[in-house]
């Protein structure tokens, strides 16, 4: 039993020491303009343009964009962070 903890311990350490994670996002859409059809992206100007219906609503702090679920979303063009052509 004493062998199979450490190779766990090896293991999980090997993984751990090979993870490497950034806590800043590439990229900041907060939708909280409150109006119009763009969507501001805050840290590379990667703007977005807002489709649909959606509503901008009144929160705690400001403002929101609020999705129907159905036809409303926010495009924007290709990047190389970005995979929007799926898997």
């Amino acid at each position: 039993m004493r062998w199979k903890v450490a190779r766990l311990t090896a293991i999980f350490l090997l993984h751990f020491n090979l993870v490497v994670f950034s806590l800043q996002p590439d990229f900041v859409w907060k939708f909280d303009e409150g109006s119009g059809t763009s969507a501001i992206e805050e840290r590379q100007s990667w703007h977005g343009t807002i489709n649909g219906t959606p509503q901008w609503i009144d929160v705690s702090g400001g403002q929101a964009l609020q999705f129907d679920g159905t036809d409303d979303y926010v495009s924007t063009l290709d990047h190389n962070l970005i995979n929007l052509g799926g898997p």
